[in-house]
């Protein structure tokens, strides 16, 4: 699944705590609690296994909550929805910021 290994044990640590499958997806905070890493860090750390590592994290901010490892095409559908609306959101509120006259 990953592109290389992992040399970090504190990746290592989040990486296999991240259940295969959003049907029991973990929440950062429930990570944090289990490693003893500060929650910002575990932000951090996922962000590193998405990018660094080719790990395709999911995550959930409705419903099952949670971070989980993508593990077929509808899981990736609904872990991109929620991204996808957030940007348009954020271009939105650029683009209004930019207008408003000052």
């Amino acid at each position: 699944m990953t592109a290389q290994i992992i040399h970090d044990s504190k990746q290592q640590q989040i990486y296999n705590l991240l259940p295969r499958g959003m049907s029991h997806s973990i929440t950062a905070k429930e990570l944090s609690s289990l490693t003893g890493i500060e929650q910002r860090e575990v932000y951090a750390i996922l962000n590193e296994l998405l990018m660094q590592y080719d790990v395709p994290i999911g995550a959930m901010r409705e419903g099952n909550r949670g971070y989980f490892i993508i593990t077929n095409e509808d899981e990736r559908k609904q872990a991109l929805a929620p991204l996808q609306s957030h940007t348009a959101n954020m271009e939105l509120h650029i683009q209004k910021l930019k207008q408003i006259k000052i």
